[in-house]
């Protein structure tokens, strides 16, 4: 199975905290975040609402899984004990929301309609990595093409110590040619600031994820 190339160098930079603090040349990072709850029950459904698609669905952007891979394929990046990214290199485990719906995993690629103006193809991404632990999930996807905004985000879901649940959004992204001449950057910005507002609350009860 062949593996698309992403459109970016810095492959799971949103899962490093340098990165985010200084992110490469030519990216901006924008961390978006809003609670959505307490304890565990709403942690729990809120998980199932963001690794299932619905924390972007809900909002509006069309999501369409072109690929979903093999074992033999892309597994998506695993840090060791040294917290550096490396190639997982065992079987991929599938998980499961409490409807039976799958799981995001890493190495699906999928095309996202509906999120900039002017729109016209929906934009390529793979899935770097997944998170699923027992107060932390997640999961990043990176851009396969040039886009008005390219490189990689990550949404996640939080239960912290507090009892507290918070949905966030992490974009570490640059304006790469003058394809988009007409979309300025400050207006680029402005729209990813709006989508991503969209997607934390999204996964408020109010919204009727569970």
């Amino acid at each position: 199975m062949k593996i698309r190339p992403v459109s970016y160098g810095s492959v799971g930079m949103t899962a490093a905290a340098d990165a985010i603090s200084f992110p490469p040349p030519g990216f901006h990072v924008q961390v978006t975040q809003q609670r959505v709850g307490s304890g565990s029950e709403r942690f729990a459904a809120a998980r199932d609402a963001l690794l299932t698609w619905r924390m972007h669905t809900t909002v509006g952007l069309g999501i369409v899984v072109t690929q979903v891979g093999d074992n033999d394929g892309y597994q998506g990046l695993r840090q060791n004990d040294e917290g550096q990214w490396q190639l997982a290199s065992h079987h991929r485990e599938y998980h499961f929301a409490a409807d039976g719906t799958a799981y995001v995993t890493p190495g699906t690629e999928l095309t996202v309609g509906g999120q900039w103006r002017r729109e016209t193809v929906p934009a390529a991404y793979r899935i770097i990595f997944n998170v699923n632990e027992t107060r932390r999930c997640g999961f990043a996807w990176g851009t396969l093409d040039e886009m008005p905004l390219t490189g990689e985000e990550y949404f996640g879901l939080e239960w912290r110590d507090d009892d507290t649940v918070w949905a966030l959004v992490i974009s570490i992204t640059s304006v790469p040619s003058s394809r988009w001449r007409w979309l300025t950057e400050p207006a680029l910005r402005l729209e990813q600031r709006l989508r991503n507002r969209r997607l934390v609350r999204s996964l408020s009860p109010v919204n009727q994820v569970v």
